[in-house]
């Protein structure tokens, strides 16, 4: 079943887990209903320029988010609102992933990739990596964090901060999400979604459009992506990814192009650019 909402405020990141569902906007955090899918409350602000990523800690509850064109990491705990910022790091900071199992959180660079302790937010360490990081992962079995880079790579680093060598892919890695239980990782690209088990390509599922997020369900191992056809306005696609076929769960009318996905308590949720007729808008498939 698919339900359509409107935002006050376009959500550019939302949070898949098994708990509450937080979204990040120009403004900074809010939280979702799981089961509506509306907005419940504001929960604290971000920055000078809103949030640009924002990842739930399962084991303590709290945030973890990105700014807009900012240098730090902000941990926020939500039942307080109270916020907490790392000290400014040497370049600005972009999507942001939790390992939680080693109190970790990790954010991705302009060049490279910061590790913090998620603790006191002091950094742990910093790597660069070739090619410039368009997203983020943690196996949270291993605690190895994978990038996707704009070279068409996905680079692999240790829990400690090795850098290993990078896995060469088909087409341009826009997007990354890993189901650690499987040995599996699936990585978004211009019209579809690359499959890696074991470490090495087995294929790649085609997708309507291009791939402009993607998320597991750790308990069935589905990927579900959402596309975005035609540019920014057209017809956007969620589709589901089994180990058999994709499976094509919804199609949405977009005025502004899809931008992220995120699930919890059996619904996906899809977030969408505004245009100029219309506000931002979020779609909830299930239930």
């Amino acid at each position: 079943m698919l339900h359509t909402h409107t935002l006050a405020h376009t959500a550019v990141s939302i949070t898949s887990g098994s708990g509450p569902v937080y979204a990040a906007n120009d403004r900074g955090i809010a939280e979702i209903s799981p089961w509506r899918g509306t907005v419940m409350r504001f929960v604290a602000r971000i920055g000078a320029f809103g949030a640009q990523d924002v990842a739930v800690d399962d084991a303590t509850g709290e945030v973890f988010a990105t700014g807009v064109s900012d240098d730090r990491l902000y941990r926020v705990d939500p039942r307080t609102g109270t916020v907490s910022r790392s000290a400014p790091q040497s370049s600005l900071l972009g999507s942001v992933a939790v390992d939680p199992l080693r109190h970790r959180v990790l954010a991705t660079l302009d060049t490279g990739l910061v590790a913090f302790d998620s603790r006191t937010l002091r950094v742990l360490w910093t790597v660069q990596v070739d090619g410039f990081p368009s997203d983020l992962a943690v196996d949270t079995s291993e605690g190895t964090a994978l990038l996707a880079t704009r070279d068409s790579a996905i680079i692999e680093v240790t829990v400690r901060g090795a850098v290993l060598p990078g896995l060469g892919l088909p087409d341009t890695a826009l997007r990354v999400a890993t189901d650690p239980a499987r040995d599996t990782d699936y990585v978004g690209t211009y019209g579809g979604v690359d499959v890696i088990r074991h470490g090495r390509y087995v294929r790649t599922v085609a997708v309507r459009g291009d791939v402009a997020d993607l998320t597991v369900d750790p308990t069935t191992g589905h990927a579900y992506a959402v596309g975005t056809v035609d540019g920014a306005i057209g017809h956007g696609y969620l589709t589901e990814l089994d180990a058999a076929h994709p499976r094509r769960l919804a199609q949405l009318r977009l005025a502004g192009g899809a931008i992220v996905v995120g699930r919890s308590a059996g619904h996906i949720f899809v977030g969408a650019y505004p245009s100029w007729r219309t506000a931002p808008t979020l779609y909830t498939v299930g239930g």
